[in-house]
């Protein structure tokens, strides 16, 4: 499950470089970077093909669910010939390769796509015939130029094809990755083909072909059959290798669905429990009726419960993953898009799910209207045609938003096929039904209910009469719609809107309101002609809402945290009035989580908005749920409600700090560790900062006083941006990305600084001062102590909620915490197994250093190896998410981009990572150069300061990429100021070294191993020479990048560098293309500035090139 993107050259033949937003991209440049507008339905990895003297780009975006560790794409056959990528489950793929084993003596497919190479060589488009599942599918044979694209019966999976200005085809899962590029744009035609060489007669072809789409079926019903094989398709949807679980609406269909998984999966483990989710608001019809589906089948159920405000807020980004501006499609869509982004929280990646049923049973309320059995069942043809523009499309769209995949057995074919030829005198909802030859009036969906009558659900859910899942989750939200789009659609807008929308007019306020919003994303005729309009059948006396309430068939029923913050304060404390924003009208709360959104990679669980009108005030809060997963929702508010706080971070000692709170408040228990810093601010106001420890950047709001408290960590761990708009309003985010575009001041919040007052008189304080700042400190070392300190600082940062793991790059820092942290763990549990993770080039120096510490302390250990080519494709990506052009830090985070991606696809959300020690122990291999302790001790207070525009910035915003947490024990408050108060006379590396008063040549950070000399790691990997993280991936990565950098730029523009680019110059090609990229994306000189450079000390005669293998003293590592 997963994206597919490809750009097919109209003749085969090479396409030539093109300029695009100003710089100049080849065909994989080109490819890579409009892949990325739909990766977030391939969270786990991108592979790309690129055939470019044939003119082809083939790109996968990866969600891994059936061969987990092995089917990575492009596909390719044995001889290389043939190139594959597939948004697929083939279902069948099991028979399917034992049949091909039988002709290919030990074949064993990596995934379940891989058969339909093997099927394409033996039977080309005669495969068709053979696989059963959900796909969409571009084949390329290189040896013949011919290509092959599909797409399932039912358009399951979605695919749109396109072609640009120069006649090159275009084939995208999501119509985002070509609109900007393709004046033609259609649909990919469920159940066909094309297949042919490029530059010939390139047309779909049917091969999906049914009696009962042309003919009305005679078949009567056999309801024991009807159980038989819906229980089969719910049997063969289960192949997983992931964590699932089941949507449970309270209807029939996703109720018979989550019965059956469970009956399936209780025949292997009699005590499984299966995962459900519900949502809706408090009261929602589908609450009773899902607890009971629960309880019945004795499932591990979650109700999920929003707000109106919750869903209007999601209106834009709901439009942009949908693609669509239908009504019922739009309002459907918003509680499941809430449902999806908390589904994926918990580690699930798979989800079963009820759509279809519907549509080849006849369910939907307006049906009872039907005049007769031959226009219903023609009605349900249509309704089955057009499951991919409506059901479906919502279903996949808006799951794959938050990588998450969505099946459907209702869907399986050969399900579809035997109900859909059942005769429609059986299927009718009222008076007309005519089952087992009995006319009488039956509710709608009767033999699907009837088939399963005896133990499969409670009689009040199997006989409950449909409900529109836009209704079911909350009456109050259709209600609202309307009402919050006429405040964006003026009467004389409205009446000009067969003027403005030629194309399927919308005919309401509503409707006209999400069009717009769809047409500032996907301008365009072709765009437009896309979206098909879901309405029930007007010639039948249909109201055209699409509500199941309006038809009247319908009954009267009964009815710790890693993130991302945003806020946006005026400057006077009065009301912010609306503002024209990419040509449309925005409240400030619209705003305020229009442009929030551009971080919710940081928060991919929830997003939560504290909007204060009438003071001008909005607070965002995207959040990554680790520690009090079901009670931290943000933002948070005292008991009065008058104290608001959105806070990114995870506060260490909130449990003792809760315990102190509750004996002068009584009986008081935070709902998740950041709860403590509103207590704190009650009692202390701006002095709270002598009392928490942690990781953090908070905002805090006093509505009282219209008061403002924000700050920062000791050593910005967590990063911060403040900014003030053309008005004067403050604005503040974690990424800068959301305030550059309205903010022409914009500057990163100082490290251990607060300010506290009223928006325009903001008083800066720094909070954090310690003697080591500003003296030379003269403790000795004690290593005993040393070690006690770092074992607590790591004890501290391991509360945590969700699966975590650790980095181990095969330094001696990553693996003292990987060490520690399984020490710690098997106090508890002693056969406890840490999940680590190390990246790189194939013979990598960190590979085998790290298998060493593996091994050692027994962890499940993972080596994700990447190629070069893997990782300069990242390097926009890397740019836009680090805000960064430092050469160092990109170099660096390219890799653990790519580390960061495939941790996340495990389902680990926090990783403990070895950043700091480096800084504070005097690790960099140009610390050698040293000339005197003082020096040498002052250049380590520089380097801590700096922590926020390097080693933490890249480690926080790469991880933060991908939605994990990254914790550092090395940079604990307490444990940075132990060891920068010992003096630099036991840190100094080389032979100034004077520990235990003897003085002779010692290895970087000698205190540090001799500390953990004794059983906590392997002496090879113990004293092991420092290796830049860039340099440890592989050597070959540094030469190649500078090679990729270099060819991107002319010595002619290199040559106006200082012209270009008067702040912070780039000194060479490679740092100047960086800096193209980012100014690009982050224009302006206050953008500009937030931006520090990492390079050794020139003026200790260190080379400029900040790879430690530039420094003399460096060993190569064989």
């Amino acid at each position: 499950m997963c994206g597919i993107f490809a750009i097919l050259s109209k003749k085969g033949q090479p396409i030539l470089p093109k300029i695009c937003r100003g710089c100049v991209h080849t065909l994989r440049e080109f490819s890579y970077r409009q892949s990325g507008k739909q990766r977030h339905r391939g969270p786990d990895e991108t592979g790309v093909a690129i055939m470019p003297e044939h003119g082809v780009a083939l790109v996968h975006e990866r969600l891994a669910v059936i061969g987990v560790k092995t089917g990575r794409q492009p596909l390719y056959s044995d001889d290389g010939n043939v190139t594959l990528i597939a948004n697929a489950e083939i279902y069948n793929y099991l028979e399917l390769a034992e049949s091909i084993a039988k002709k290919r003596p030990n074949y064993n497919p990596r995934s379940d796509c891989n058969v339909i190479v093997e099927l394409y060589e033996d039977y080309g488009e005669g495969l068709f015939e053979l696989i059963t599942g959900m796909f969409a599918f571009v084949l390329y044979d290189k040896s013949s130029k011919t290509v092959l694209i599909a797409r399932d019966p039912f358009g399951i999976m979605p695919l749109y094809i396109g072609e640009d200005a120069e006649g090159n085809m275009w084939i995208s899962s999501e119509m985002k990755c070509m609109v900007e590029f393709c004046p033609k744009i259609k649909n990919f035609p469920p159940g066909h083909y094309i297949m042919g060489e490029l530059g010939g007669n390139l047309n779909p072809q049917r091969f999906y072909n049914r009696p009962w789409q042309q003919e009305i079926p005679c078949q009567p019903a056999d309801v024991s059959l009807v159980q038989e094989r819906l229980e089969s398709a719910v049997r063969t949807h289960l192949q997983c290798d992931v964590p699932f679980g089941a949507l449970l609406s309270g209807g029939v269909d996703s109720s018979l669905i989550a019965s059956l998984a469970t009956k399936i999966m209780r025949e292997r483990d009699p005590n499984y429990r299966l995962r459900t989710f519900s949502v809706g608001m408090k009261g929602s019809p589908d609450f009773k009726y899902a607890r009971m589906v629960a309880d019945y089948i004795n499932s591990d159920h979650t109700e999920v419960s929003f707000t109106v405000e919750d869903c209007l807020d999601g209106v834009r980004d709901l439009i942009y993953h949908l693609e669509s501006y239908d009504i019922a499609t739009v309002r459907c869509s918003l509680p499941m898009f809430y449902l999806a982004r908390y589904v994926k929280s918990t580690g699930i990646k798979m989800i079963l799910s009820g759509e279809g049923a519907d549509e080849i049973f006849g369910g939907y309320l307006y049906f009872f209207k039907a005049p007769n059995y031959e226009e219903f069942h023609k009605e349900m043809v249509t309704r089955v045609d057009q499951l991919h523009v409506s059901d479906i499309l919502r279903a996949n769209k808006v799951t794959m938003s938050k990588g998450l995949e969505l099946r459907v057995p209702f869907l399986d074919t050969s399900f579809v096929d035997y109900i859909m030829s059942i005769r429609p005198e059986d299927k009718i909802p009222g008076p007309l039904n005519c089952f087992n030859g009995t006319i009488t009036d039956r509710m709608e969906k009767f033999i699907l209910r009837k088939a399963f009558e005896n133990n499969y659900l409670p009689a009040e859910v199997l006989w409950r009469q449909k409900e529109q899942f836009s209704d079911g989750v909350g009456y109050d939200l259709i209600e609202a719609l309307p009402r919050f789009a006429a405040k964006h659609v003026s009467d004389i807008e409205f009446s000009k809107a067969s003027v403005r929308f030629p194309i399927n007019t919308p005919k309401t306020k509503e409707a006209f309101y999400y069009r717009c919003i769809f047409e500032e994303q996907f301008p365009g005729k072709s765009a437009a002609l896309t979206v098909e309009k879901w309405a029930p059948r007007l010639d039948w006396g249909c109201p055209e809402d699409p509500s199941g309430r309006a038809q009247e068939a319908h009954a009267n029923l009964a009815v710790v945290i890693m993130c991302g913050i945003f806020a946006i304060f005026s400057k006077d404390g009065e009301p912010i009035k609306p503002k024209v924003y990419h040509g449309s009208l925005h409240s400030l709360r619209e705003i305020a989580y229009r442009q929030s959104g551009k971080q919710r990679h940081r928060g991919p669980d929830d997003t939560g908005v504290c909007h204060i009108p009438e003071q001008g005030v909005a607070m965002i809060h995207e959040r990554l749920a680790i520690v009090g997963v079901h009670t931290g929702h943000q933002p948070l508010y005292s008991e009065n409600k008058n104290v608001i706080l959105v806070a990114n971070g995870e506060i260490y000692n909130y449990l003792e700090l809760s315990s102190e709170i509750a004996k002068i408040r009584g009986h008081y228990k935070p709902k998740s560790d950041c709860n403590v810093i509103i207590e704190l601010y009650e009692e202390y106001g701006e002095n709270l900062f002598e009392h928490i420890t942690g990781m953090f950047a908070f905002v805090l709001y006093d509505k009282r006083s219209k008061t403002i408290l924000m700050a920062r960590d000791p050593f910005g761990i967590i990063p911060m941006y403040i900014g003030e708009d053309s008005d004067g309003n403050v604005w503040v985010a974690s990424e800068m990305k959301c305030l550059v575009e309205v903010c022409p001041k914009v500057e990163a919040f100082t490290p251990g600084e607060f300010r506290f007052g009223k928006a325009d008189n903001l008083i800066r304080r720094t909070y954090f001062q310690q003697q080591w700042q500003s003296e030379i400190p003269n403790m000795s070392t004690d290593l005993t102590l040393l070690r006690t300190r770092l074992e607590s600082a790591v004890r501290s940062h391991l509360q945590c909620d969700v699966p975590f793991g650790a980095l181990l790059s095969g330094g001696v820092d990553s693996s003292l915490v990987a060490s520690i942290a399984t020490k710690i763990r098997r106090e508890r549990d002693p056969n406890f197994r840490l999940t680590t993770f190390s990246v790189g080039l194939r013979n990598a120096p960190d590979f085998k250093a790290a298998r060493l510490v593996a091994d050692y302390i027994n962890s499940d250990h993972t080596e994700v190896v990447f190629e070069i080519a893997d990782a300069l494709d990242g390097i926009r990506d890397i740019i836009y998410h680090l805000e960064t052009y430092d050469v160092t830090t990109v170099r660096c985070s390219l890799p653990m981009l790519l580390l960061a991606r495939y941790i996340k696809s495990t389902g680990i959300k926090m990783i403990l990572s070895g950043e700091g020690a480096d800084e504070i122990f005097g690790g960099y291999l140009y610390f050698f150069k040293a000339p005197n302790y003082t020096e040498f001790h002052q250049e380590l207070v520089k380097r801590v300061a700096q922590l926020c525009d390097s080693d933490c910035l890249r480690a926080n915003k790469v991880t933060m990429a991908k939605g994990i947490e990254l914790r550092v024990p090395f940079l604990d408050t307490a444990f940075v100021n132990y060891v920068m108060s010992i003096r630099p006379e036991d840190k100094i590396p080389g032979s100034l070294n004077c520990f235990g008063d003897e003085q002779k040549h010692r290895i970087e950070k000698h205190i540090l191993r001799a500390a953990f000399a004794n059983q906590y790691l392997p002496d090879e990997v113990l004293w092991r020479q420092k290796e830049q993280f860039s340099d440890g991936v592989g050597y070959d990565w540094i030469d190649s990048i500078r090679r990729v950098a270099t060819d991107h730029i002319s010595d002619a523009e290199f040559a106006n560098a200082s012209e270009r680019f008067p702040i912070n110059t780039p000194t060479t090609k490679e740092a100047y293309y960086y800096r193209c990229i980012f100014t690009e994306m982050f224009p302006g000189n206050d953008a500009a500035k937030t931006v520090k450079r990492w390079v050794p000390r020139l003026d200790w005669g260190c080379p400029e090139d900040p790879s430690g293998r530039a420094q003399a003293v460096h060993q190569v590592h064989q």
